[in-house]
């Protein structure tokens, strides 16, 4: 993240762990079982950068919460 953040760059992070893809991004786009296709997007709109403590942020739990619920 911070490298990113240092070029300037946009990158694009590929991952299943909903809390990584919270921490991380600036937005996420969920993507359904097959087909794969996008299901939402989402935007995340904490401060950068980002500090730890906002994994118990209720904020970042509703996000959370809410990703998982979409791939049910």
């Amino acid at each position: 993240a911070r490298i990113c953040e240092q070029a300037g760059v946009t990158t694009i992070l590929v991952t299943h762990s909903i809390p990584e893809a919270v921490f991380l991004s600036d937005r996420v786009l969920v993507m359904s079982n097959r087909p794969g296709c996008f299901i939402a997007d989402i935007p995340v709109a904490f401060a950068r950068p980002r500090r730890p403590d906002i994994l118990v942020e209720p904020e970042f739990a509703r996000l959370a919460a809410e990703m998982r619920r979409l791939l049910m």
